[in-house]
């Protein structure tokens, strides 16, 4: 019958350094991954940002896009708690955007069917909706016009 004790865990002796320093590397590199997915919460989003995107149906789900004045563009789930990175957008377009936002917040138009898209423009607190709908009467086009412009901002499907 064998007996075993308990003896202090030697690095030395038990592992040679070179399987140590691949794991601690591999280790350091797991972590710097997985803090680089960027995501945000309602709570840290700037004042100003433009979303947009669609929902209802029988599910009654919305996804929207999240245009930040940096360039950022994240895509929420309404079902999710975070706002999840999707690509950057260069500076020039999104200062038109922005710019064009402005003439988009004169507009009131609030006519969504069971299917839906909107633009939301939040401008320090500020929140202008425009919802429509695909039953609904028609667009303004400045509206459709723009929302076609924020859509295809939206990395193509791989």
């Amino acid at each position: 019958m064998k007996i075993y004790t308990s003896q202090p865990f030697d690095l030395k002796t038990k592992y040679p350094l070179s399987i140590f320093l691949q794991f601690t590397f591999t280790l350091a590199l797991t972590i710097m991954i997985l803090s680089c997915n960027k995501k945000l919460t309602l709570a840290k989003m700037p004042t100003s940002r433009i979303e947009f995107g669609n929902g209802g149906g029988f599910t009654g789900k919305t996804k929207t896009y999240v245009l930040l004045e940096n360039g950022h563009l994240y895509q929420h789930f309404s079902t999710d708690t975070t706002y999840t990175h999707l690509t950057s957008v260069g500076k020039e377009t999104v200062e038109t955007l922005f710019k064009n936002s402005k003439k988009i917040t004169t507009i009131e138009y609030d006519s969504p069917g069971n299917m839906y898209s909107f633009i939301t423009i939040i401008d320090n607190a500020k929140e202008h909706k425009i919802n429509f709908g695909n039953a609904t009467g028609i667009v303004p086009t400045e509206v459709d016009a723009f929302y076609r412009q924020l859509i295809a901002l939206l990395p193509k499907p791989k």
